[in-house]
C-alpha cells in the first residue's frame, strides 16, 4: 500500500511538472510569435491590432495605444473658437501658415484659414490674407487686442472701406481740392515718420545682433543678454506695429486722394460735354 501511495504521489507530481512545462512552452511560443510579428511588420503595418497567445491557447485581440503626437479631432465649438482666433490674428497682419501656428501656439488646419482668408503665393511661401468682408466684421474692441493692435486693425479696416466722394458743383470742386491738399500734407508727414521709424527699426535689430555676438564671445552674461533682448524685442515689435499702422493710414490717404482726383476729373468731363 505504501508503494502504491508513493507511486500515486509521484505520478501527480510528474503530471504537474509536465503541465508547468507545457505552460512555459506556450508562453515562450507566444513571445516568439509576438517578436516575429513585430520584426516583420516594422516595414509595413496596416492593422491597428495585434494578437497575444495566452496560457489556455485563447487568441486575444488588443488595440494598440495611439501615438502621443496624434490629437483628437476638434469638435464644432473648438473649431469655431479656433476660427475666431485665426481671424483676430490675420486682422493684424498677413501671415504664412507657419507664422500663424507660432502666433496661436497651435497647429491650425489650412482649411480653417481658407474659410476666412485667401492664400497669396506670389511672394514664395503662401501668405494668408484676410478677406475684406471678414476684416470689416472684426470687433476692434475685442479683449484679445492690445491698444496698438486695435489701432492697427482699425487702420486696416479703414483701408478696405470705400471712400465716397461726391462732386456735383464748382463749390464741391473747391472743397475737395482743399481736402486733397490737407491729405497731401498728412501723407508727407507720415512718409517722413515712416522713414525715421524704419531707421530706428533697423538700428534696434543691429543692437540685438551685436549683443548676441557679445554673448557668444563671452563678453556679457547670459542673464544680461536675456534682459536686454526682452527690452529690445518689445521696442522692436512696437515699432513694427506702428510702422504697419502708419503704412495702412498712408495707403488710405493715398486712396482718398486718388478718389478725390477722379471725382473732380469726372465732374469736369461732364461739364465739358454739357457745354
Amino acid at each position: 500500500r505504501d508503494d502504491v501511495g508513493v507511486d500515486m504521489v509521484a505520478k501527480k507530481l510528474q503530471g504537474k511538472n509536465q503541465e508547468a512545462e507545457s505552460r512555459q512552452r506556450k508562453r515562450e511560443a507566444g513571445m516568439k510569435i509576438e517578436t516575429v510579428k513585430d520584426s516583420s511588420s516594422s516595414k509595413k503595418r496596416k492593422s491597428n491590432h495585434h494578437t497575444v497567445i495566452g496560457d489556455d491557447d485563447d487568441i486575444v485581440s488588443a488595440v494598440k495605444p495611439k501615438k502621443k503626437h496624434e490629437k483628437e479631432p476638434l469638435d464644432e465649438a473648438q473649431l469655431l473658437r479656433l476660427k475666431e482666433r485665426v481671424v483676430h490674428a490675420l486682422a493684424i497682419r498677413d501671415m504664412t501658415h507657419r507664422e500663424l501656428n507660432e502666433a496661436l501656439k497651435e497647429d491650425v488646419p489650412k482649411k480653417v484659414c481658407l474659410e476666412v482668408a485667401t492664400s497669396d503665393q506670389s511672394m514664395g511661401a503662401p501668405l494668408f490674407k484676410i478677406l475684406p468682408k471678414v476684416l470689416l466684421s472684426v470687433d476692434v474692441s475685442h479683449e484679445d487686442y492690445l491698444k496698438h493692435e486695435k489701432e492697427l486693425v482699425q487702420a486696416r479696416r479703414n483701408l478696405v472701406t470705400k471712400f465716397d466722394v461726391s462732386v456735383q458743383s464748382d463749390e464741391d470742386v473747391e472743397k475737395w481740392k482743399a481736402e486733397f491738399e490737407t491729405r497731401n500734407k498728412a501723407l508727407n508727414r507720415k512718409d517722413a515718420w515712416l522713414m525715421e521709424q524704419r531707421g530706428l527699426y533697423e538700428k534696434r535689430l543691429t543692437q540685438l545682433k551685436e549683443k548676441q555676438k557679445d554673448f557668444e564671445a563671452q563678453k556679457v552674461k547670459k542673464e544680461e543678454v536675456k534682459k536686454y533682448k526682452g527690452e529690445i524685442i518689445a521696442k522692436y515689435e512696437r515699432s513694427s506695429m506702428e510702422i504697419m499702422k502708419t503704412h495702412a493710414e498712408y495707403l488710405q490717404i493715398f486712396d482718398e486722394m486718388s478718389a478725390i482726383k477722379d471725382a473732380i476729373r469726372n465732374y469736369k468731363k461732364a461739364q465739358k460735354k454739357r457745354g
